[in-house]
């Protein structure tokens, strides 16, 4: 809310995209799911920006614990699954078939998946690191829509955490309510919109 964009400039932020699925991509994912048996949690991972990876609490939030991860490596480094934890490690370029087979969506916090969860009415549990990542996931603590991640690979806590955000009700509606509007803003209308408007000349515009 405080920033300060550059002149002609009155909204920066994400547009929903993504490219269509191909083929049989899904079918693979499919397999494995009903292999495990297990509510799926699409994990989506950013940057850490010199920091720890994330895959000591992954590992231990999957190896026994009420849920299996479909983890979109994104620009996270090498991926590093335990031998038992129940983990499929995926790079894609789209990633709402994904969301939509899986009851929760655990991020570092970046824009994408932050959105792509909201918008498919899932609850989210977010680790954040840097750049947008820690601002990203206090706005969605403070709406109600995500939980922290503890930062110890502590199994009993880590699963906790996601049973939480499986069964916590309030977490659930306030996330079908900040959904219904994001659906309902029609975002790309909107873009072109006011790039139209700035093409003529006037009216308000956006970056990002």
């Amino acid at each position: 809310p405080a920033a300060e964009l550059p002149a002609g400039i009155s909204h920066s932020g994400p547009c929903w995209w993504e490219p269509p699925v191909t083929g049989d991509e899904l079918d693979e994912v499919d397999r494995t799911l009903a292999e495990r048996d297990l509510p799926a949690c699409y994990v989506h991972l950013g940057r850490t920006f010199g920091g720890e990876t994330l895959w000591p609490r992954l590992n231990a939030a999957f190896t026994d614990g009420p849920m299996q991860g479909l983890v979109e490596r994104g620009r996270s480094g090498d991926a590093l699954p335990g031998p038992t934890a129940a983990v499929t490690v995926l790079r894609k370029p789209w990633l709402s078939p994904l969301v939509e087979r899986s009851r929760l969506v655990l991020t570092s916090g970046t824009s994408a998946p932050t959105m792509g969860a909201l918008l498919s009415g899932r609850p989210l549990v977010m680790a954040p690191a840097g750049s947008e990542q820690p601002l990203l996931t206090a706005a969605c603590v403070r709406a109600g829509v995500a939980l922290r991640l503890p930062e110890q690979p502590d199994p009993p806590l880590l699963h906790a955490t996601l049973n939480q955000a499986l069964s916590d009700e309030r977490l659930r509606q306030a996330v079908d309510v900040l959904g219904a509007r994001l659906r309902a803003a029609d975002g790309p209308g909107a873009v072109a919109t006011h790039v139209r408007s700035a093409l003529r000349g006037g009216g308000t515009r956006l970056a990002g």
